[in-house]
């Protein structure tokens, strides 16, 4: 049984909506960016403008999304980039359902599309994250609660299996090690976040499953120190990495550490802050605007003697 069904799969857009510290950093850099030029890839702009319709009440923006959705379906892509795109075109359409426009027939189109996607099963490791992730994700929109079930069932499984280890690296990143491993990481645990937050609000607490201490949260903080020091990365040549290059894997990867660190202690992700004074506004095109969406104003400045601010 479902318990709810967030309106933005990943927040709540009244919520969003309705949040204080607009003016403050990092939010005020958030809200602006969101008015910038929407990117011209098609699945992409339709993510950026369903987040401009709903959170700003643009209707015109809100037809640009639908139309630009329109457009968002390849079909010489491999399963792996496809399921990503599924995961996406499911947090659209949720942005988007109160939408008059909305043709009725997109979600059962949909529906079959996920379908095709997820029966069988992908052989690929690195697709399994996604695929577990569309499943929640698709059987939140569709209020489909068998599908949803099953990828909780799934992402269960997965952790009880052992597939990270307690250092937090993944398994099939040790397994296939030589691979663009870090990039591998970084897009299973922006899947894995994306599950375990929408799982999370609709009244299923993956954020807090474990298997002996081990989780989502083990997989992402262990992204944080390679950011910094790329070259310490011991699943792929020397050299594989510099710091240039995790700058630009982790401005879109990356963005999925707004939703951890709104999730889990401060200390579990050392050197989070350090990364975000870096990169934000985080944009991902999967989990859309995820400083405006889940980061926090810094909280305001306490008081000392006769009101002096300290």
């Amino acid at each position: 049984m479902l318990l709810t069904r967030p309106d933005g799969l990943f927040f709540e857009v009244a919520q969003v909506a309705a949040r204080s510290g607009r003016e403050q950093e990092p939010l005020a850099a958030a809200w602006a960016r969101l008015h910038d030029p929407a990117p011209e890839e098609p699945l992409t702009a339709a993510l950026w403008l369903a987040y401009r319709h709903r959170l700003l009440d643009d209707a015109a923006a809100g037809a640009a999304a639908l139309t630009a959705f329109g457009h968002s379906f390849r079909e010489d892509d491999p399963p792996l980039a496809t399921l990503r795109q599924a995961v996406a075109q499911a947090h659209i359409l949720a942005l988007l359902r109160p939408h008059p426009a909305l043709p009725p027939a997109w979600l059962a189109d949909f529906a079959a599309h996920v379908a095709a996607l997820v029966e069988p099963p992908q052989a690929l490791p690195d697709a399994l994250p996604w695929e577990l992730a569309l499943c929640i994700t698709a059987g939140l929109l569709l209020a489909d609660a068998d599908l949803f079930q099953h990828g909780v069932a799934r992402f269960k499984g997965w952790i009880d299996s052992g597939a990270i280890h307690p250092e937090g690296f993944l398994k099939t990143v040790a397994d296939g090690k030589g691979s663009r491993t870090l990039e591998r990481q970084l897009d299973a645990v922006c899947a894995l976040t994306l599950a375990a937050e929408a799982a999370t609000l609709a009244g299923e607490p993956l954020w807090q499953y474990e298997n002996r201490g081990v989780g989502v949260p083990t997989a992402a903080a262990y992204l944080v120190y390679y950011y910094f020091y790329p070259e310490k990365w011991r699943w792929d040549a020397p050299g594989t990495y510099t710091r240039a290059m995790t700058g630009d894997l982790y401005r879109q990867q990356g963005a999925c550490l707004e939703i951890v660190q709104a999730r889990v202690p401060a200390k579990a992700l050392r050197g989070v802050d350090l990364f975000f004074a870096e990169q934000r506004p985080l944009f991902s095109a999967y989990g859309g605007f995820t400083t405006l969406t889940h980061a926090s104003p810094p909280p305001p400045a306490r008081r000392g003697w006769f009101g002096q601010r300290g």
